[in-house]
């Protein structure tokens, strides 16, 4: 029986008045479901004593709650040793999706009179579903997986380890794609801040074959495997460091499932469309046609879908510049870029260098930008700018952070921002920092004039805004293009009884507080609020969302 099960009666409430914050998600197992299911699931949420309802965003899933219950005795004992998990409640809730639901990852918050909890992530799947069943903590007690592909779902307790056997037919490609960061990215107590996972295969004699411990730029671990022999398999999932609790919750993709390792070009212009080589394993076809929709961002996520079953989403970059495809090179190039554009390369070898002739003005400034390592790519990009007469290198750059990828906890991208001294023929040079080459090290470098413009930042997704009271969100502004000034911050179609304090970023700062208050009539159950920017460029005056 799944541990999770393992429920006591539930509590007698107790007087509403001693409450006054909406309840907070730590887990949800499972943390996904099938198209055309009904399922039972658990949720530890803090502050939930008084929850009423379930929120799970787009269309084709709902949800309500059974029962609210204390945590079972050997969860609370494992959980009082963390102050941040002390009075979590298990809520025991049903769950529908419908057969024409969406797949893909949704929103799930648990409302109460208070208002909307934090989000947690969760996954919509046409995969067979499946749970846990302890104990499985070895290869002899592994947990045999009858059909594929599967998803199958986990928590890691304290010092866990958990098995599963498969049986696997010579010749076929296998995908182990675990979600365990996807669920839940940060927590807030761990070191790392999230659940690590690995995942080893062994064969039937019990020596270990694979290992992974992440995938390219991702800390969650891809195991792809083609048998040199029908026979079971066993694979173990565990935390790097032997870690654990309610929180390390996993699902795993399995089977012969389409996996996508990258695309080139990883972007394109965004009025044309882009022929794109995709190089991956079980896919309908290693060529794409990408477009950009009126509804598309900048950075749109796609994937391919193979017996209905889709595979993992990467990330295509559109921009409004022509587009080049380059080579690595050792040769000082004799004609100088055409420029503005964006080249589009990969490091196929290690020590591949990539070399272009920029012919400048005395007083011109450009920005040379590499985009890798934020589109997901183990590239660790690094920029050199070098005045060809004298030789001189005049300007270097290795990593820079951009915030706007806040997810992405180790951004190894380059960027060179430059005001021109002197006329002339410069040589730029581009390189991995770390001397990898691989067909996966894909990149795009933009080189344009800098670009004033902003991107503002709302330091929690979901506002906790309990009624009779206010909300301090946070506000980062990412100032792009050398750009500096005062930025006003607007907050527009509040619900009624919810109003906005004037909140104003100052020039030469990042940061400020927008502070939002509810009156004691108001519905805050489901409520994000839609910011906009208001800065000025020049003569311009712009409204950014």
């Amino acid at each position: 029986m799944p541990r999770f099960i393992k429920i006591l009666p539930a509590l007698l409430l107790i007087p509403l008045a001693t409450f006054a914050k909406p309840p907070s998600v730590m887990f949800v197992y499972p943390a996904g479901g099938k198209t055309g299911s009904t399922f039972k699931a658990v949720i530890g949420a803090l502050d939930a004593d008084f929850a009423n309802g379930i929120s799970i965003s787009g269309k084709g899933v709902s949800a309500k709650i059974i029962s609210i219950n204390e945590m079972p005795l050997e969860r609370a004992q494992a959980a009082a040793k963390r102050n941040e998990a002390k009075g979590m409640k298990f809520i025991e809730a049903e769950i529908k999706i419908s057969k024409d639901a969406e797949t893909g990852t949704r929103d799930l918050r648990l409302t109460s009179a208070e208002g909307a909890s934090t989000r947690y992530f969760f996954e919509v799947e046409n995969l067979l579903e499946i749970l846990e069943n302890p104990p499985h903590s070895s290869i002899k007690t592994a947990q045999k997986i009858e059909k594929l592909p599967a998803a199958i779902n986990g928590q890691i307790y304290e010092g866990d380890r958990d098995f599963y056997e498969f049986k696997l037919e010579k010749g076929k490609t296998y995908v182990f794609d675990l979600h365990a960061r996807k669920i839940r990215p940060y927590l807030a107590d761990a070191v790392p801040g999230w659940f690590q996972a690995t995942m080893r295969l062994y064969g039937q004699d019990g020596i270990s074959l694979e290992y992974v411990d992440d995938f390219q730029n991702s800390p969650d671990p891809v195991l792809i495997f083609t048998p040199e022999k029908t026979a079971s398999y066993f694979l173990e999932i565990k935390d790097a460091l032997y870690r654990g609790r309610d929180d390390f919750v996993y699902r795993l993709r399995a089977g012969e499932l389409p996996f996508i390792k990258s695309i080139f070009p990883c972007g394109g212009n965004s009025k044309e469309i882009t022929e794109v080589d995709v190089d991956g394993v079980n896919l309908p076809s290693k060529k794409l046609k990408v477009s950009k929709d009126s509804k598309d961002l900048n950075l749109k996520e796609i994937s391919l879908s193979k017996n209905s079953i889709s595979s993992n989403s990467v990330k295509f970059e559109f921009e409004d510049l022509p587009e080049i495809k380059a080579e690595a090179n050792l040769q000082i190039p004799q004609e100088p870029l055409k420029i503005p554009c964006v080249i589009n390369g990969i490091f196929k070898n290690p020590y591949d260098k990539f070399q272009f002739l920029i012919r400048a003005k005395k007083g011109e400034e450009l920005t040379f930008e590499v985009l890798g390592s934020r589109l997901g790519y183990p590239v660790d990009s690094r920029l050199k700018l070098v005045n060809l007469k004298s030789g001189k290198q005049i300007a270097f750059n290795d990593d820079f952070d951009d915030a706007s990828f806040g997810l992405i906890t180790a951004q190894f991208d380059s960027r060179i921002i430059h005001k021109f001294a002197t006329s002339g023929d410069f040589l730029l040079i581009l390189d991995e920092a770390q001397n990898k080459g691989a067909d996966d090290c894909v990149f795009r470098l933009k080189i344009a004039k800098p670009k004033r413009d902003l991107q503002v930042l709302l330091t929690h997704s979901n506002p906790q805004l309990p009624k009779g009271n206010f909300a301090p969100l946070g506000i980062s502004a990412v100032k792009k293009g050398g750009w500096d000034g005062d930025i006003e911050i607007i907050a527009k179609d509040l619900p009624e009884g919810i109003t906005a304090e004037k909140c104003v970023i100052q020039k030469k700062k990042n940061f400020a507080f927008l502070v939002l208050k509810a009156k004691e009539t108001c519905n805050v159950k489901n409520f994000e609020p839609k910011l906009f920017a208001i800065a000025k460029f020049g003569d311009e005056t712009r409204e950014i969302p």
